[in-house]
């Protein structure tokens, strides 16, 4: 099992201009799950995932409220490696219809799925590549594109790497996305993104600036931590899990962050337990403009094993500048 990314903020979604924002709002995101939604705000905006490589197979599970009315909004679409929109899960107004790319246009499936407006909705698919794809709502499968779409393969759909969630195109509405989850192999239906933010300075703070500079809602690009020196670390504390009786597939860090034009070009995550950090590249790497990267640490790195409940408390997440 491999996830590829997780995020249900902009410290791991990357927005596509200010029209994209953070949102604390009541009915926004399932709590205790989410402390905010992305917000997409304009005709022209939306939030997009790095290009996770050339997968033929993916799995993706995302929480997201949707509007009505004023139809041909693109809400969904995922990439190939190329950059080129392989299939749309596109709004008419009432329903999401389907789109794929044939290898010269966008060719329609038949029928859709009622989209429960207005409202919070948790949403997988299953993607694989030449073939076609599965919808589930609520954890139900609702539409499959070879039963229900009428096609019986897709030849031209060569992979997929990169997610996007848009805005309605042709009206300027709110539409809110959080919780997305992405794999290569194991199925995410049933699966739940539970996000926190610091809550206190770890046991090394070598980064300028306060943890309170990395953990507000909503987003402010005017706060920040930063280092000048190759090899600074900074972790944080975390609060216990809102939630109980849970296993733990992976724990995953998020970060907005970029490179200045001087000082250290990189950086790494960092997990430390017991007084030892373990390092780990971060993806995408910094560059000079804000970007959303993750760190996935599938198993306990001290211990070698899954994550236990237990090992959260004594868990401090941050970061390492690199040269």
């Amino acid at each position: 099992m491999t996830i590829l990314f997780a995020a249900s903020e902009l410290a791991g979604l990357t927005p596509s201009d200010s029209s994209v924002v953070e949102d604390s709002g009541s009915g926004t995101f399932y709590t205790p799950y989410s402390r905010a939604a992305v917000r997409l705000g304009s005709t022209a905006g939306y939030a997009f995932t790095p290009r996770l490589g050339a997968q033929s197979l993916w799995w993706q599970h995302w929480a997201v409220v949707d509007v009505t009315g004023f139809g041909n909004g693109v809400y969904s679409e995922w990439l190939n490696n190329a950059g080129i929109s392989m299939i749309k899960m596109q709004s008419d107004g009432s329903i999401y219809n389907f789109t794929f790319w044939n290898g010269s246009t966008y060719a329609a499936t038949a029928g859709g799925i009622s989209i429960n407006a207005g409202a919070l909705n948790q949403y997988d698919i299953k993607i694989t590549a030449g073939s076609g794809f599965k919808v589930y709502v609520a954890g139900t499968l609702r539409y499959d594109s070879i039963i229900d779409g009428g096609v019986a393969s897709m030849p031209a759909v060569t992979d997929i790497a990169s997610f996007r969630k848009h805005c309605v195109v042709n009206f300027s509405s709110n539409s809110w996305v959080s919780e997305v989850i992405i794999t290569n192999s194991e199925p995410t239906v049933g699966w739940r993104l539970l996000s926190d933010g610091a809550f206190a300075a770890g046991g090394v703070n070598s980064f300028s600036g306060s943890y309170a500079n990395v953990n507000e809602i909503v987003l402010d690009d005017t706060n920040y931590v930063n280092s000048t020196t190759a090899g600074d670390v900074s972790t944080y504390a975390y609060p216990a899990p809102a939630v109980t009786s849970f296993s733990i597939k992976a724990v995953v860090l998020g970060f907005r962050a970029k490179t200045d034009s001087g000082g250290p070009q990189n950086m790494l995550g960092v997990a430390r337990i017991g007084g030892t950090n373990y390092t780990k590249t971060i993806a995408p790497a910094l560059d000079v403009g804000y970007l959303g990267s993750n760190v996935i640490y599938a198993t306990n790195p001290a211990t070698g094993v899954a994550w236990l409940p237990g090992d959260l408390s004594s868990t401090e997440l941050g970061m390492q500048s690199a040269a």
